[in-house]
């Protein structure tokens, strides 16, 4: 027992990532290849690459034609040697993120033991999702300590690795000027390698396509199967056609830099997480084919803030955040047992009203500074 006192929460947090990377690695170590498993899109892709076929031909891969040279080494790999490294790394990224945008140890555990219990779908199905929270994570993190040449580097990997980080590197851009020139050139660099890599010709033609499937994903964001704003309020019978919604989301993309700019002016030393709480919650709330899985990309928000409204004794706010982790973890039985189809939306619901929280907690705050 006085052997465990001794271990610092900063410890315990790292066992159990490791212990979270072996449960999930061998909870999927059997699976076999499928057209539902994420792996097995994303190693299609490379070996698509590899043989310069069409990497779109699918139709489930949505990522950018350079996205899939990562995936090129799981070739060589057995399915499920290959799955088990691209989960454990997929985690890894993830903790890392983690790791950055918390500001002490205990913070540290919190986050990470909140961050673990909602990303276990993600996590399982080997979701890019994680990796590019990770980058955006570490990126916010590196932007707050003004080292932007570091930042940029993780805000090109995040775009490289899933096209919905892009709100987060435009914001950035916006806000913090001096990332632009970095994060272009290592944007530009990593193109010109992969144009290198393959043949031109072939990449070209796989650029050519991308929008296209893009324009089909976006399509078939009207299906209520999307977890995003548009789908929830269809529900009251609020539609919005193609044109609407482009509108929305460019209204909401300025409100977004408002708060953005005058929250980080304010509060420089929260600007990390304020970043990654105003962008991810765009992304997911935004997003035209936000699933329920997507939503591990908010969950080291409710991580941060459960820890910190505990710690700031604000009870009110901070029960508020443990009843959204309760009824996102109950939030797809629920709707399976009672077909209620409201039920089936509680993440965006959760997310729109967290971040409100989140944000009039913070406008209160700099109020009282005033």
């Amino acid at each position: 027992m006085h052997y465990f006192k001794k271990i610092s929460p900063k410890r315990y947090a790292i066992l159990l990532w490791i212990i979270y990377i072996l449960v999930v690695a061998a909870f999927k170590f059997n699976t076999a290849p499928s057209p539902g498993n994420v792996y097995n899109i994303y190693l299609q892709a490379g070996i698509d690459w590899l043989n310069k076929a069409s990497i779109y031909d699918s139709g489930r891969f949505l990522y950018y034609p350079f996205t899939a040279i990562f995936f090129t080494p799981f070739k060589y790999l057995p399915f499920n040697i290959g799955g088990a490294i691209w989960r454990s790394i997929n985690i890894i990224i993830f903790a890392l993120g983690v790791f950055h945008i918390t500001k002490n140890e205990k913070q540290f555990l919190t986050t990470s033991i909140v961050a673990l219990i909602l990303s276990w779908a993600a996590a399982r199905h080997g979701q890019a999702t994680l990796a590019m929270a990770g980058f955006m994570l570490v990126a916010c993190s590196l932007i707050e300590r003004k080292n932007f040449a570091r930042a940029s580097v993780f805000l090109a990997l995040a775009t490289l690795v899933k096209p919905l980080s892009i709100v987060l590197v435009l914001l950035a851009l916006a806000l913090y000027p001096k990332t632009i020139p970095y994060t272009l050139s290592y944007i530009i660099l990593f193109i010109a390698i992969c144009f290198f890599l393959t043949d031109s010709s072939y990449l070209l033609e796989q650029l050519k396509e991308f929008p296209e499937v893009l324009k089909s994903a976006v399509d078939r964001s009207d299906e209520n199967k999307f977890l995003h704003i548009f789908s929830l309020l269809n529900l009251f019978n609020l539609s919005f056609n193609s044109t609407g919604q482009t509108i929305t989301r460019a209204i909401l993309a300025l409100v977004t830099l408002y708060l953005s700019y005058n929250l980080t002016k304010k509060l420089s030393k929260n600007s990390a997480i304020i970043i990654y709480t105003l962008s991810s919650s765009y992304i997911l709330l935004l997003g035209a084919g936000t699933e329920k899985n997507t939503y591990a990309l908010f969950a080291p928000v409710i991580g941060f803030y459960c820890y910190n409204y505990l710690n700031e004794k604000k009870l009110k706010s901070f029960a508020l955040v443990l009843i959204t982790i309760v009824a996102w973890l109950s939030s797809y039985s629920l709707y399976k047992s009672n077909n209620i189809e409201l039920l089936f939306f509680i993440k965006p619901t959760t997310t729109i009203i967290v971040t409100f929280l989140i944000i009039f907690n913070y406008l209160k705050h700099c109020k009282i500074q005033e």
